[in-house]
């Protein structure tokens, strides 16, 4: 691996480490959609489509920088408790960082 990737690793768990502490986790997750099931006498399946998109989840004590994760574009799911997205930019950890070390 290039020096550059190793330091970026080593920058996001330090990032993950400190927001920890605060009571905030950002992780990724795979979420299935199931659609047009279709299955026979027996109830096997003959048909159907499964998708799978990759989300970005913001979660624990996030209310006192709510406005800084809307800002990073991420939405709250208010059924799983989370902010999500469909992308993420590693600079939203250090912003929520920045933020709460006013």
């Amino acid at each position: 691996m290039s020096r550059q990737i190793i330091e970026n690793i080593f920058r996001y768990n330090r990032i993950q480490d400190s927001l920890e502490t605060k009571g905030i986790a950002i992780r990724g997750r795979a979420k299935a959609t199931y659609s047009n099931m279709k299955f026979d006498g027996y109830g096997r399946l003959q048909d159907g489509r499964v998708s799978y998109a990759q989300r970005y989840e913001i979660s624990g004590n996030t209310f006192s920088v709510k406005e800084v994760i809307k800002s990073a574009g991420f939405k709250w799911d208010a059924g799983d408790k989370v902010w999500h997205s469909a992308e993420y930019n590693d600079t939203i950890g250090a912003k929520i960082l920045r933020f709460l070390a006013k």
